[in-house]
């Protein structure tokens, strides 16, 4: 979880930031951050005074816990002020929608944005930004946004872009193995693997592991 305070002027005094392993966490915006200027919440309750709050956990169990939790975002919230939230990892639109549910009444703006791109675009901060909420909500995170990616897609209401996600998941995934298959093939025939991306890249089996101009295995390795 991370929430954003002052967007405006990102500074990474202006950063709450909870993160299970603070030793591996990194923060970028379009420059290397200390990790020590930014302030560190003990809980997800502790970052409802940020003006935007990014959620970003690997199961729908995991955002339900950080935001509708005991110690969550909406055990923070006051009357005085309610952040915009963005849930930026893969999980069901009806849990986005969820959230949206039990939060939307305190005053809190909810928006999904879900990113694809993989680890070097992320190092980056070049993903693929799918959202899906009001379009003034999401507008009102794009200075946040525009820092972790350098595409954005509006795909529709609350959980739009979710579902996009897992539209691209599922593409993505089944490529993935097609690809895979089909360089295995080609090395047991004794070709090699870089000379077979750039034809891939430059033919109709263009794919997302041929756009690297060091050959499929940069690309698997990413």
């Amino acid at each position: 979880v991370l929430g954003a305070i002052e967007i405006a002027s990102w500074k990474p005094e202006h950063c709450v930031v909870l993160q299970r392993d603070a030793a591996r966490a990194e923060l970028r915006s379009g420059r290397e951050l200390d990790w020590d200027e930014c302030v560190s919440a003990a809980t997800p309750a502790d970052c409802a005074s940020a003006e935007v709050v990014i959620v970003l956990v690997a199961t729908p169990e995991q955002a339900l816990e950080v935001t509708l939790g005991e110690r969550g975002l909406k055990a923070g919230l006051t009357d005085q002020h309610a952040p915009l939230l963005a849930l930026m990892g893969t999980m069901p639109a009806a849990t986005v929608q969820q959230i949206a549910r039990e939060l939307r009444p305190l005053g809190v703006r909810v928006i999904d944005a879900p990113i694809s791109g993989g680890a070097q675009r992320a190092e980056d901060g070049t993903l693929s930004i799918m959202t899906g909420g009001d379009a003034a909500d999401v507008e009102a995170a794009s200075a946040v946004l525009d820092c972790l990616g350098s595409r954005r897609f509006h795909c529709g209401a609350v959980g739009a872009g979710q579902t996009m996600k897992i539209v691209n998941n599922l593409v993505g995934i089944s490529n993935a193995v097609l690809v895979g298959e089909a360089l295995r093939l080609a090395l047991e025939q004794g070709l090699d693997l870089t000379h077979v991306g750039r034809v891939l890249e430059a033919s109709s089996g263009r794919n997302a592991f041929t756009m690297d101009p060091q050959g499929p295995q940069a690309g698997y390795a990413a």
